[in-house]
């Protein structure tokens, strides 16, 4: 590969004293770069402080944020659901209307104002909505058991919104206290007795865990009032609230439809629970 010549012993020879004069430059060199890769002592220093100053902060930064979450978990974050998209940035303060005699649309002696009102915000005649399968995956219910629904009603998984059911079962409270009024008018008295009392009690129940559930921490105050010997509680407390009407029109926009030719039926292939969940 290379030449006799340039491997010659008087060419290696004749290059010595080349070799010898360059040898003090070299070295210098190398000193020079000795000193440029190996700062001094007191930098090695600022560079650990700085990288154990920047380790803290990330550590930091990080437990705050999983902490973070983690209350925000705690503190009623809303499990997910594809209404959400309608109440969002609706969140507003209202006083609520808590008084004992003053009337609204919603309460006194029944009449046909106060049922209409009351089926205006239960959907009395609907509110059922078709949910897809990753929908109802991310709410952590069943594939197996869940009703699907045909095509020509839109297909899915049949589906409602809690708020309503649970506006649903105040009303059939609200109906029981007025029993007289209702028990020839009102769907629920055309079971028997023991069905309507479990009706009833579910409503109840599922209320009490909907309210613990929320453990609602708004401060109710008192007040003097005159001719009431003690303090009276003043009812009408300030809350956060989302907007309702925003909610019943995504149910409105997503609810199913039936005809006479396609209802809701049982599938190809549906499987039944042994007992009612």
């Amino acid at each position: 590969m290379y030449s006799k010549d340039k491997l010659s012993e008087e060419n290696l020879l004749g290059k010595q004293n080349f070799i010898d004069d360059n040898n003090d430059k070299e070295y210098q060199s190398l000193r020079s770069i000795r000193r440029w890769k190996c700062p001094p002592t007191y930098l090695w220093g600022i560079q650990l402080i700085f990288f154990l100053v920047s380790l803290s902060l990330l550590l930091s930064s990080s437990f705050s944020r999983h902490n973070s979450q983690q209350f925000n978990c705690d503190d009623h974050m809303p499990m997910y659901s594809p209404a959400l998209e309608a109440v969002k940035n609706t969140g507003h303060y209202q006083r609520f209307d808590g008084s004992f005699a003053t009337p609204n649309p919603f309460k006194g002696t029944p009449n046909p104002s106060i049922d209409e009102h009351w089926n205006g915000i239960t959907y009395g005649d609907g509110g059922v909505i078709s949910i897809s399968a990753e929908t109802l995956h991310a709410v952590n219910a069943s594939a197996e058991y869940s009703v699907k629904l045909s095509p020509e009603i839109g297909g899915g998984y049949m589906a409602s919104v809690e708020a309503l059911h649970q506006l649903h079962c105040l009303d059939l409270l609200r109906q029981a206290s007025y029993e007289d009024y209702y028990k020839d008018k009102a769907e629920a008295w055309n079971d028997s007795p023991q069905t309507l009392r479990y009706h009833i009690d579910h409503c109840i129940d599922n209320l009490r865990q909907k309210m613990m559930c929320d453990a609602d921490a708004g401060i109710l105050t008192y007040v003097w009032v005159k001719d009431h010997p003690a303090p009276f509680p003043d009812f009408s407390v300030q809350h956060k609230c989302r907007d309702f009407n925003a909610l019943k029109d995504w149910v409105t926009e997503h609810q199913i439809f039936t005809t006479k030719e396609h209802g809701i039926q049982r599938m190809p292939g549906a499987h039944d629970l042994d007992t009612p969940p």
